[in-house]
């Protein structure tokens, strides 16, 4: 027969357990995140590296393809001084 001190004890445990799982599950989550964010500098930093040294796999025509294509957020399109996105029609319903 389990006593009350003996409940109070293994929830105890129980939230302390939770709590690690919890940061473990963070730390991971910004470790991830670091990654990702390391790979599209590295990424990017190879692109600029082989456009600047006039790479023949990556001409200027290529590179302002790519770019006009995949940067789709208006606030980083002005930054990179590509023209804005034009309206997007409205969906049918």
């Amino acid at each position: 027969m389990t006593t009350t001190s003996s409940l109070e004890r293994l929830e105890a445990k129980k939230r302390e357990l939770e709590a690690k799982i919890a940061n473990a599950k963070a730390k991971l989550s910004k470790k991830t995140r670091a990654e990702d964010t390391r790979r599209k500098i590295l990424v990017g930093a190879a692109i600029i590296a082989a456009n600047n040294t006039e790479d023949p796999r990556m001409p200027d025509a290529l590179l302002a393809s790519l770019l006009g294509e995949y940067i789709t957020v208006a606030r980083d399109r002005s930054f990179l001084g590509l023209p804005p996105l034009p309206p997007s029609p409205p969906e049918a319903n």
